[in-house]
């Protein structure tokens, strides 16, 4: 059964060949062909690693294995190194590491499209379920959209973190947890006002910024005017920068720009410094990462021959986010109802909110973070329960050059 399976869907298999004195062995999966170095195939073994799946043996103690022979049985392939050790692997395991099925996972997971239809929705008492379908549901349309909302959530003190422990541990932040998003007359961050906020990533001077944000909406009364959500996704952005201004693309690729929390005068005071560029690329040349918050930035501390090439691609890049036909045709713009929470890729999609006036009315949001790294192992972890073959984490921001 394994065999016919594995034969529809890796299809034929060729006999493998040694090559490089040994260092080299080629495979053809349906007739592409893939290679495999002599130590990566060594230490791929399972005797290699603990039963944790910690690696026991590193490349500095086997240097590089000289293969003799290779065989194929059982829908396994079967190596011998001249120093006596076997390594035996799946035909299943070696196609996934292959450079067709390497390329085929980048181009899906780095999505370039418009936003069509509104954000996934998932009932509140579904979700809080024993059925993780609902939770698998809302963590697919994180990963793939940037944005999700649960409905019919009630009315109480911290349930935004409940939610969030559904997926992973609370992040801790300069902020307390949960914390609360209305006006108040003293605020400590421009959000606790009335005014409007431009598109941003949250908490960019941290070395690793949170991952998914959590906003309860626990009053918006219909009094209040304004006060809509506003979503972009800052790849798409930056795409549209690279297409458009390429010399812009690589300043801001290349000019490290500087973000910071200086805030002295509040009960915890704050002095966060962060330098990187505005955008990361991988060795293919893909973006894995966006960080743009205008009001968290401090003074360009780059070599001033860099100065007027950064400000004017700053500014084009600027133009492009707060562009209305990109942030309808990448992004989302909704107004939160009360019993309504957001839940949104902090890395990969710059969030904003248009100015309000209370007037008799009331807007009070809850939220909490979890960490990007907490998101991707629930998702991994629910994937082998829910997915399909072909299910791919998409490019979340986080700086993985996958």
């Amino acid at each position: 059964m394994l065999r016919r399976f594995l034969s529809r869907r890796w299809g034929s298999t060729s006999a493998p060949l040694i090559s490089d004195a040994g260092k080299q062995l080629t495979l053809s999966f349906n007739g592409d062909e893939t290679s495999f170095y002599s130590t990566w195939l060594r230490l791929a073994c399972k005797t290699c690693r603990h039963e944790t799946s910690q690696m026991i043996v590193n490349s500095q103690d086997i240097g590089t294995p000289i293969m003799k022979t290779a065989e194929i049985g059982d829908d396994e392939l079967t190596v011998n190194f001249e120093d006596g050790h076997k390594t035996t692997l799946s035909l299943e395991m070696l196609k996934l590491h292959s450079e067709q099925t390497r390329d085929s996972k980048k181009q899906r997971r780095h999505p370039l499209r418009k936003r069509h239809s509104p954000p996934t929705k998932v009932n509140h008492s579904d979700l809080m379920s024993s059925d993780t379908t609902h939770l698998w549901n809302l963590i697919q349309a994180i990963n793939t959209d940037g944005v999700a909302v649960i409905t019919n959530t009630p009315n109480e003190e911290a349930i935004c973190c409940e939610i969030a422990k559904q997926i992973g541990p609370l992040m801790q932040t300069l902020y307390v947890t949960p914390f609360d998003v209305k006006a108040t007359p003293k605020p400590i961050n421009i959000a606790y006002t009335g005014e409007r906020l431009a598109y941003h990533m949250d908490l960019p001077y941290y070395e690793s910024p949170p991952g998914i944000q959590l906003l309860h909406c626990r009053q918006f009364s219909d009094e209040v005017e304004g006060g809509e959500s506003n979503f972009l996704d800052a790849h798409a952005a930056a795409e549209l920068l690279r297409r458009d201004h390429p010399e812009h693309f690589k300043t801001l690729c290349r000019v490290q720009a500087k973000f910071q929390k200086d805030h002295i005068q509040r009960e915890n005071p704050a002095q966060f410094f962060y330098r990187r560029p505005h955008i990361s690329t991988n060795s293919d040349g893909e973006v894995i990462a966006v960080f743009w918050s205008p009001p968290f930035e401090g003074n360009l501390e780059a070599p001033f021959g860099e100065h007027a090439a950064y400000y004017s691609a700053y500014n084009v890049f600027a133009d492009i986010i707060e562009d209305k036909q990109n942030t309808t045709d990448y992004g989302y713009h909704f107004r939160l109802a009360e019993g309504e929470v957001v839940l949104f890729n902090n890395r990969r999609l710059l969030h904003g909110r248009e100015a309000f006036k209370l007037g008799d009315g009331h807007r009070h949001l809850q939220g909490c973070y979890i960490s990007i790294d907490d998101f991707l192992n629930k998702y991994h972890n629910l994937s082998l329960v829910h997915a399909n073959d072909s299910t791919v984490a998409h490019s979340v921001g986080n700086g993985d050059h996958f």
